[in-house]
């Protein structure tokens, strides 16, 4: 089931998405507040439910009044909770966005992208994860710190991947690896297309769920989640409001892994999952739809395979690029949709990142990696 509670003039705004999820069950609209949450769950019979928080803007956010995306209690254990503070124009850009993702293709591999800072115990929690999220559904695409460099990852982020696992040290402005990213980092181009948006972010990294209110007297600014909402950057992230202790960071995110590789596709189905291996989601928080699916978008998989990201031991530094323009070029001319442009129309040999003005061309076989992990330009 899948319900949202909030004030009737945002609610309003919520039907074409109602909509949507009534075509797999059941769903409610209920005018409401904070503070009517448990007695809305009540009515709902213990049923598992979806229940979207829609939370007016301004406000101080209620999310860090719950231990867990998943509300505590007896009968209360199957409620997994999302929370969205969005005014007007930004609820109603992210109600289309939710809706195109709701009807992404289940048929898609479901593409996975790895990120973590080049710090070596994340490197190696990224093997970890590799070998628990295995599966031949899935494309997994590592994008670690020593392997591409901030550019060019912005401009990957855009491929509109099922999930997006980022373990790695930040706060609420943002993420530390990669030299620092932030939400105007992540959108210095153009506006984030719909099939551009990744459906699910699991950002590991404290303090990224901070959501808006006031402390101290002092107003707190909305964090990365609520700004990658906001933005069109993900559909749903989970994310903590505090700081994360790193062993539980190492259990949920493989969790997160062997639950994706597992074929659980709901983010229910996958929460749930990964608290089973022994991570916790105490402290965590779901900002956005919490009823979204890891789906990826059309040609995802084609359009990640064609990002040159290779690893620090690759020998072979320019077949590894030609080989990524090929896959890039091949799927162009299959007529599969590359709305990133990621290969040149013009010169298909020519792989490039958009936005960017240069291409990177054909590296003789001399080049080499520079301390950033990148063919330098």
């Amino acid at each position: 089931m899948w319900a949202a509670l909030g004030p009737p003039a945002l609610l309003e705004m919520l039907v074409p998405l109602r909509d949507e999820h009534a075509r797999w069950g059941e769903t409610r609209l209920v005018p409401g507040g904070q503070s009517d949450i448990r007695n809305v769950v009540r009515s709902f019979a213990d049923r598992r439910v979806n229940l979207l928080v829609i939370e007016a803007p301004g406000e101080g956010s209620g999310r860090s009044g719950y231990a867990s995306p998943f509300l505590e209690g007896a009968s209360y254990d199957s409620v997994l909770l999302g929370w969205l503070q969005l005014g007007p124009p930004e609820l109603a850009a992210y109600v289309d966005r939710a809706v195109a993702i709701s009807r992404r293709r289940h048929d898609e591999p479901t593409t996975v992208v790895l990120l973590a800072p080049r710090e070596q115990r994340y490197l190696a929690l990224l093997d970890q994860v590799e070998r628990f999220a295995s599966s031949p559904t899935m494309k997994l695409l590592r994008w670690s710190a020593e392997r591409i460099r901030r550019a060019p990852l912005i401009d990957a982020l855009r491929l509109g991947a099922g999930a997006v696992l980022y373990c790695g040290h930040g706060n609420a402005s943002g993420w530390f690896a990669y030299g620092g990213i932030n939400i105007d980092h992540l959108c210095s181009g153009e506006p984030w297309l719909h099939d551009q948006t990744g459906a699910l972010m699991f950002s590991l990294s404290c303090s990224t769920g901070l959501g808006a209110g006031r402390a101290a007297g002092a107003e707190i600014r909305r964090g990365l989640a609520d700004q990658m909402i906001a933005r069109g950057i993900a559909g749903a992230v989970l994310a903590p409001s505090g700081d994360t202790a790193h062993e539980n960071s190492r259990l949920l995110a493989k969790g997160l892994a062997h639950a994706l590789g597992l074929g659980c596709v709901r983010l229910s189905d996958i929460l749930a999952k990964a608290t089973f291996e022994g991570g916790s989601l105490e402290g965590y928080a779901v900002i956005g739809d919490p009823g979204l699916c890891a789906a990826s978008a059309n040609g995802a998989a084609l359009r990640g395979a064609s990002v040159f990201a290779p690893a620090a031991g690759e020998q072979n530094l320019a077949a590894a690029r030609d080989a990524c323009a090929d896959i890039a070029t091949a799927g162009v001319r299959a007529g599969r949709v590359c709305p990133l442009g990621f290969v040149s129309p013009r010169r298909p040999s020519k792989f490039y990142h958009p936005g960017r003005g240069s291409g990177f061309q054909r590296l003789p076989q001399s080049s080499t990696m520079d301390d950033q992990g990148s063919i330098p330009k």
